[in-house]
């Protein structure tokens, strides 16, 4: 198997990895994804993000997002038991099997909408709703 950059991005353990290793798949995979997301949507204290998509990654974001001290963390999803999760991570859950999403971001944010936003669906039915940019809101 190659892996590109293995000299560089390994790192040795400490002696009781064995025992933690559960902790440190989240910071192999999943952790970094979501972070990654809040740092290409640009995310800084005080704005108010959107994530799209309450599954583990999204989870990770809206934590990402609420550790850089974002005002206000929405996360948009439709399943009861993931949402539950968005809210112990400190973000507003939205269900979006109620009402339009955009309709429920609009209302929380007193008509600005968003400041940020960040995809964690990756699904057709997530990207064809709108576009997003670099540093831009989510438009439908």
């Amino acid at each position: 198997m190659r892996v590109p950059y293995g000299d560089f991005n390994c790192l040795v353990l400490p002696d009781d990895a064995k025992e933690k290793q559960n902790d440190y798949v989240m910071l192999a995979d999943i952790w970094p994804t979501g972070w990654h997301t809040t740092q290409l949507a640009q995310v800084e204290a005080g704005d108010s993000v959107v994530i799209y998509g309450a599954g583990p990654v999204g989870l990770m974001a809206a934590y990402s997002a609420t550790l850089k001290s974002a005002s206000k963390v929405m996360v948009v999803d439709r399943h009861p038991d993931r949402l539950a999760k968005a809210e112990e991570v400190g973000a507003i859950a939205i269900d979006d099997s109620q009402s339009p999403p955009v309709d429920q971001v609009m209302e929380l944010t007193t008509g600005l909408g968003a400041d940020r936003g960040c995809e964690c669906v990756a699904t057709r039915r997530t990207t064809r709703r709108g576009t997003t940019r670099r540093g831009t809101s989510i438009r439908t």
